[in-house]
């Protein structure tokens, strides 16, 4: 009798009540899958991506973008706030070729958080050449408006750049990138030669200026390179404008050498460098984070500095950058001040050594200034890079401030009026 009575109960229907309250939760469940799939699709590109889709400040149209279908071009730091914005990195990429066809190409200025967003999709950096201003040259980049990165820590906020591909830009102003194979974020190999640090240099010029002439006419650049040599470096890597070869500044006798001995390499970038404003500005910058990324790995430690800034070593009979690096910078980065000088004469003589014809000159001549902004880096640690002062890192580091009496950087200036300063070389 309770076998009949069970199978009865287990056979009568759902009480209407029941049933209405499983139907309408089917219902919500198909209306909330639906919608989910809509915001997928819209923030994926499902249908064609529109302008409206990017300038709506949406984060599902533009982040799944970014992790799908584009490749990184750049990144630059700038640690000056402009128009109010942030201090930030600038990550420029390029959309896939359905979105280029369509005249978007998205970019991204983020700050912390972008390194491990970008990591952990393994993109292949390449150059790309920003433009920060709202009265921008190069018509072809706009600023829509910043989001929230989602791994972002402490704050971190993040820039949307537009490109209208092809669509107008001054003459001769043009995104232009050169092939690089380096990867982007990922910590260079711990490179261990005992007592042996190897030490690059990298330089970033402007077009040829009155600045350039004055590295020809004082031939600073031939002795600035056999300088470099005596104080322990170990390459030097030049990001030049073309006009230098075409005003015969790296037809030199001595560049050509040192060229060929593979103690200088040269790289032009013509777009970039082509202004004083973009090499001030923002150009510089790219130039030095290109340099940074490519010798990663390759050397310990790099150093970011122009054709007329000299190492000055102060320790009585260590004239060489190692022991330096050895005693202050092992920690990951280090900052000498940076003293201009306004000497009464060129650098005419060959004695370059640290305590030959230079270092009298530099120091019988007038210091015009002090400050704390010159920096050496140790590659393996160093993430974003500035002409004057280290920003971050992947592993963390220790910014060590090296003092004036230890060593320093001098700043020539020769454009002064003679008489000042009254030094004799």
């Amino acid at each position: 009798m309770t076998r009949v009575m069970a199978r009865a109960v287990s056979q009568r229907p759902f009480p209407r009540g029941r049933r209405v309250l499983i139907l309408a939760s089917v219902c919500v469940l198909g209306l909330v899958s639906c919608g989910l799939y809509y915001l997928q699709c819209h923030g994926r590109g499902c249908g064609p991506v529109s302008w409206d889709d990017v300038t709506g400040y949406d984060t599902r149209t533009v982040l799944p973008l970014l992790s799908k279908d584009v490749v990184v071009r750049s990144v630059y730091f700038d640690d000056r706030p402009r128009s109010g914005h942030v201090n930030a990195s600038v990550f420029m990429v390029e959309a896939r070729r359905e979105i280029v066809d369509q005249g978007l190409i998205v970019g991204c200025q983020v700050g912390r958080g972008v390194a491990e967003f970008f990591q952990v999709r393994r993109l292949a950096l390449i150059e790309v050449y920003v433009h920060w201003k709202h009265d921008y040259v190069n018509h072809d980049l706009v600023m829509v408006d910043c989001f929230d990165l989602p791994r972002a820590r402490n704050g971190s906020r993040a820039f949307i750049f537009v490109k209208k591909a092809n669509r107008g830009g001054h003459k001769g102003h043009k995104v232009y990138s050169v092939e690089s194979e380096r990867p982007l974020f990922f910590p260079a190999p711990r490179i261990s030669r005992g007592n042996d640090i190897k030490l690059l240099v990298c330089v970033a010029t402007a077009r040829y200026t009155s600045y350039n002439r004055r590295l020809t006419v004082y031939s600073m650049i031939y002795h600035w390179l056999k300088y470099q040599r005596t104080i322990g470096v170990d390459h030097v890597h030049f990001i030049a404008h073309p006009s230098f070869v075409e005003r015969g500044t790296l037809q030199n006798d001595v560049v050509r050498q040192d060229i060929q001995d593979g103690f200088l390499s040269v790289e032009f970038w013509e777009p970039w460098l082509n202004s004083t404003d973009n090499y001030h500005g923002h150009s510089q910058m790219l130039a030095y984070e290109d340099c940074v990324y490519k010798h990663r790995g390759t050397y310990d430690y790099i150093m970011m500095c122009d054709t007329d800034d000299f190492f000055m070593p102060r320790v009585p009979g260590q004239p060489r950058f190692q022991y330096y690096i050895r005693n202050w910078c092992h920690y990951g980065a280090c900052r000498f001040h940076w003293i201009e000088r306004y000497p009464d004469c060129g650098l005419d003589s060959d004695n370059v050594s640290p305590d030959g014809n230079i270092t009298k000159m530099l120091r019988s001549a007038t210091q015009q200034r002090l400050s704390d902004n010159k920096s050496l880096y140790k590659s393996s640690v160093v993430l974003d890079v500035g002409i004057h002062m280290p920003m971050e890192s992947i592993s963390g580091y220790s910014v060590i401030h090296v003092p004036s009496n230890v060593a320093y950087f001098a700043h020539v200036r020769h454009d002064h009026n003679p008489g000042i300063g009254g030094a004799t070389c």
